[in-house]
């Protein structure tokens, strides 16, 4: 069997030969002996091409065999080079990443001239370089992809070929391989730049959709979750991508962490409609439930969670989400048949706690509070005696902690049982390192409180009413939510009132009256008209129980709407008006008809009660007209003008509610409509809701009335602008900008603008302050504009135009603020500086210096003057002013800059370059270790090396200054410093020194491959010289002084050259040191 194969194998290999060899063959074949016919060799020629025909039908697995013969037998052979090269690529196509990957470094280090083991010359064809150079890279690549740090020599090699060969067709391949690699080492900024550089030279590339994808995880990485939604939606949707599952999941994510439910359970619909057996299927499904149950669809959850129901391993996590989706339903009876059903799955210890928890959050709902109670007791051992161990936090996580502690609490105080739900808020109160939710901490507070613990409870709720600076600055972890600080703050009100502080009390109640939003509200208002009951103040308890009362039926609370109306009459009997009492029972609870002449007389007398500013009349006259029932030819107009009084009295709360009912009824025709959205946008961003905002005045937009449109995108603007979606806000700048005679203050519109345009870095920065600063001399904007005109020009070494502006601003500014004209002067200073009036300069920052200019300018002055200082070689004086600049800048809080560590490093360095400048080795040296260590990421470490190293030299400290002159030169190469040359020659000349010219050679030798184009190249090719002279090697040393003369014969040192070749090519015994320093 194996001859028969190995003649079917040799015979279809030779019908790629000419028809005569193949008879030729065949005759052979059968006519000869078994023994020849089996030592019969193919020629190279056609056992070459059988290889490559196998090669390119992509029969990698014969290719590979073919080629190995091939090389086996001719190995000197021309082909040699190709045959390992496509060896290679059949190794790659298997995924023996390995082997291809050894193959592809022999090719690349394929001399010219043929490798040195080899007798005859077999050059790899120049064409090959590049695809061998790819092609290694990407064998590294697959094969160490998991490992990022052994991707190194696969980075360097893609990185050279995108440097060598840019018009490559392999560019786009090979920016997507940099771009995964840099990404798997934490580069994301770098990764962005490589995937965006790969779909620019190959957008439909096989590996295009890698590229997009590696760029939306990068962008993801970077918290630019806009630009990365929008790759992974791309990726998510192309169903013949191969990585639209992962995009779609990652989408979906992405959503979920941005608070974007809806369109995470958008996300996730699609993932199990197109891959339902995708591996992350199961995780998809657990994940839609919980999206669709926050966002009020748990309606959807059971058909969604239905096929892991039975399922072993996801089943019990399923019911235990299908039975919070019953809890949320009020389906408390399934939810409890759910949750027992899970426990009996044998779910793992973490999902049983948390099923026994939901289980007693339903018991409790249902008024089995005995029953929740022993659930939670499983759960956490001793809950039941007021118990809660700290274990229940670090075992189940934060959120299971906090929802278990609030459960128990409630249900003791359901139980009566007051001490054991504030023993168990003491002990929460003491915990060490436990994260408590502002829910647990409010219902610490309402324990506390039950159980007449007043000052503990006023110690809690007063933690995140009034937070911390430390709570501040994190409010992801400090900051609880608004709806829970209104209620800490009234049980805060109730905390004060059992201490006897009737005034801290009524402080805390009065904001909520005026701020708090719904039934904190009205339960403030209520308690202010009790309070005011009391002690006898009627008319203010009339005030709050009239308030309470309008809350109350506003919110639909019947119980609590009587109580209110029952203060009401109390304050008026209080004041002796039983009659009125009795009339605003009756008008409150029973409204009487009005014929429509009444309703227009009524809305006449609201309008001049809105004229005079009588909101509150106003708004009583307008709401009593549109309950009395009439009907009404204006009831659109009436409803805007109830709103607008509500807006003036900060009822937002209401005014939104009755505007989004009003452009709902509405038609779009209507003259009302354009109007009611552009009061809706405004009381949405008078209560913050910034995008709710954005979305109204959006609608006014569709309308025809200019005025209103105008102003409509002119508070748009400034709304995305406060949002920090510059790119946004600059686009209705923009359109703003087009409208001609509306009311907008344009210079106001053009100083936004143009500060927006400076933080996009779009280039219109300058172009719009120069219309400003045109335009508008008279506006209040224009110092500040010609100001940066002047920054900006300074910062573009346009010395002339910074000149004139600044000229201008100090002429024509005199009521500029004093601020700001310091501002100038000081950038006047540096406009003098340039023009070589370092004299002039100095009286000008020294003038800044002084008490009457504000400390951030007095500050920046200091460093000016100590450089106007340095021009002037005043040595000593510079060198005080420089000092004095850092002691204070480490002293301040903040310099004259954004990077006021940065100035302060400067103003070291210059301390530093002086105090070498005046020999003083020993101070400077000091100086600049400290400066390292101080600013060990700065730019200037280069040079600071080198000065500390130059000092340690000039003090015959040679193994010192070795140290810092090598760092020095390290970094020189990283950041390509023009100073790495002269240090490089003077490391050098260390070893020099030391006699050790070995040392001294190699060193003085590197500095013409790490510095080419340094001026003291010369020297060291003459120094080289003068080493090799040392080492008895004259040969070589003339042959350095030759290279001396015929590259640099204008050099000084040229005599000195020809004087030492002269020596040395007449062999006369001779040592020549002579050091460059």
């Amino acid at each position: 069997m194996e001859q028969c194969h190995w003649r079917k194998r040799k015979l279809r290999a030779l019908q790629l030969l000419g028809s005569e060899r193949l008879v030729l063959v065949i005759f052979l074949g059968l006519v000869l002996p078994e023994a020849r016919l089996q030592g019969l060799e193919l020629p190279a020629e056609a056992q070459w091409q059988v290889a490559k025909t196998h090669c390119d039908a992509r029969r990698w697995d014969l290719a590979a065999e073919e080629f190995q013969i091939f090389l086996d037998r001719w190995p000197n052979h021309p082909k040699a080079a190709q045959a390992t090269f496509y060896l290679a690529e059949a190794l790659l196509h298997q995924g023996e990443f390995a082997r291809a990957s050894a193959l592809y470094r022999q090719l690349m280090q394929w001399p010219d001239e043929g490798l040195p083991e080899r007798t005859t010359a077999f050059p790899l064809p120049e064409s090959f370089r590049p695809v061998v150079c790819f092609r290694l890279a990407e064998s590294l690549f697959l094969a160490n992809r998991r490992d990022g740090e052994s991707l190194a020599e696969a980075r360097e090699l893609f990185e050279r070929f995108c440097q060598t060969w840019p018009q490559h067709p392999l560019q786009s391949r090979a920016w997507t391989y940099l771009g995964q690699i840099v990404s798997r080492q934490g580069e994301y900024q770098e990764a962005v730049r490589c995937f965006r550089r790969s779909l620019a030279e190959g957008p439909e590339d096989q590996l295009a959709d890698a590229a997009r994808f590696g760029l939306a995880e990068a962008l993801e990485h970077l918290g630019d979750a806009e630009e990365a939604e929008r790759f992974y939606f791309a990726l998510a949707y192309k169903r013949s991508s191969p990585f639209a599952p992962q995009a779609c999941w990652r989408l979906a994510r992405l959503h979920a962490s941005q608070g974007l439910l809806e369109a995470a359970a958008e996300d996730l619909r699609h993932f199990l409609n197109t891959w339902p057996e995708h591996s992350l299927a199961s995780s998809a499904r657990l994940t839609l439930a919980r999206c669709l149950i926050t966002v009020g669809r748990a309606d959807e959850v059971s058909e969604v969670l239905q096929p892991l129901l039975e399922q072993p391993v996801y089943g019990p996590e399923a019911l235990y989400w299908l039975g919070v989706s019953y809890l949320v339903r009020k389906n408390v009876v399934s939810a409890l048949e759910v949750f027992e059903l899970a426990l009996g799955r044998k779910p793992t210890r973490s999902l049983a706690n948390w099923l026994r928890l939901r289980k007693a959050e339903g018991l409790f709902q249902v008024g089995r509070p005995e029953e929740a109670l022993a659930e939670l007791e499983l759960v956490c051992p001793g809950v039941k005696r007021g118990q809660i161990a700290e274990g229940v936090f670090s075992e189940g996580g934060s959120a299971f902690g906090n929802d278990l502690a609030c459960l128990a609490i409630f249900v003791h105080l359901a139980l009566g049982k007051p001490n054991e739900a504030g023993e168990i808020a003491r002990q929460l109160v003491v915990l060490k390192g436990v994260k408590l939710s502002p829910q647990t901490r409010l219902a610490i507070g309402k324990a506390l409180l039950a159980c007449g613990d007043a000052e503990n409870a006023k110690e809690v709720l007063a933690g995140f009413v009034f937070p911390s600076a430390s709570q501040s600055e994190t409010p992801a972890e400090g900051l609880p939510p608004e709806s829970v600080v209104w209620e800490a703050r009234y049980w805060l009100g109730v905390a004060y009132t059992q201490l006897g502080n009737r005034l801290a009390a009524k402080r805390e109640w009065e904001r909520l009256a005026q701020e708090a939003p719904g039934k904190i509200r009205l339960w403030a208002l209520m308690r202010l008209a009790e309070q005011a009951i009391e002690p006898g103040e009627f008319p203010e308890a009339l005030r709050w129980a009239s308030e309470a009362a309008r809350a109350a039926e506003q919110l639909g609370e019947r119980r609590l709407l009587a109580e209110a109306l029952y203060l009401q009459a109390v304050a008026y009997g209080g004041t002796g008006d039983i009659p009125s009492a009795h009339r605003v029972v009756a008008q409150i609870l029973s409204l009487p008809l009005e014929e429509p002449l009444k309703g227009e007389l009524l809305r006449n007398l609201a309008h001049t009660a809105m004229a005079k500013g009588e909101w509150s009349w106003a708004a009583q006259l307008l709401g009593g007209l549109l309950s009395s029932g009439l009907l009404l030819p204006y009831p659109a107009e009436l409803q805007l003008d109830l709103a607008w009084c509500e807006l003036q009295l900060e009822r937002l709360t209401e005014a939104t509610k009755r505007l989004d009912g009003l452009v709902r009824s509405i038609s779009e025709d209507s003259e009302v409509w354009p109007r009611a959205w552009f009061l809706l946008a405004q009381t949405a961003e008078l209560l913050g809701q910034t995008h709710e905002a954005l979305a109204a005045y959006q609608q006014v937009l569709w309308t025809s009335l200019p005025e209103v449109e105008a102003e409509a995108r002119w508070r748009a603007a400034k709304l995305w602008h406060q949002l920090g979606e510059f790119d946004l806000a600059s686009a209705w700048y923009e359109s703003v900008d087009a409208y001609e005679g509306s009311e907008i203050p344009k210079d106001e519109l053009l100083y936004l603008w143009a500060g927006v345009e400076k933080i996009r870095g779009s280039g219109r920065h300058q172009e719009i302050l120069l219309r400003l600063a045109r335009n508008f001399p008279s506006s209040q904007y224009f110092a500040e504009a010609v100001l940066q005109l002047a920054e900006l020009a300074i910062t573009q070494k346009d010395w002339g135009s910074a000149k004139q502006w600044l000229e201008k601003l100090l002429a024509d500014c005199s009521s500029a603020p004093d601020a700001l004209k310091s501002r100038a002067e000081y950038l006047w200073g540096w406009v003098l500086l340039e023009e070589g009036r370092a004299k002039e300069a100095e009286a000008a920052f020294l003038k800044l210096s002084e008490n009457e200019h504000p400390a951030e300018v007095r500050m920046a002055a200091l460093f000016g003057l100590g450089e106007s200082l340095l021009r002037q070689e005043k040595y000593e004086e510079a060198l005080a002013a420089f000092r004095e600049y850092a002691d204070r800048a480490r002293k301040a809080e903040k310099a004259n800059s954004p990077e006021p560590a940065r100035w302060q490093a400067l103003a070291e360095l210059r301390v530093l370059r002086i105090l070498v400048a005046l020999g003083q080795w020993e101070e400077a040296v000091r100086t600049g270790v400290g400066w390292l260590a101080s600013y060990p990421q700065s730019s200037e470490r280069a040079e600071v090396n080198f000065l500390v190293g130059k000092c340690l030299y000039r003090q015959g400290k040679l193994t010192q200054a070795r140290e810092f002159l090598t760092q020095a030169v390290a970094i020189a190469v990283s950041e390509k410093a023009e100073i790495g040359g002269e240090a490089q020659l003077l490391l050098a000349e260390c070893y020099f020194l030391q006699g050790d010219f070995r040392s001294a050679l190699r060193e003085y030798l590197r500095l013409e491959v790490l510095f080419p184009r340094s001026a003291w190249v010369p020297a060291a090719v003459l120094q080289a010289a003068k080493c090799y002279d040392r080492l008895g090697r004259r040969e070589e040393a003339a042959r350095q002084c030759r290279r001396f003369l015929e590259t640099w014969p204008d050099d000084p040192r040229v005599t000195h050259v020809r004087e030492l070749l002269q020596v040395w090519e007449s062999s006369k015994l001779q040592t020549v040191f002579q050091s460059q320093f």
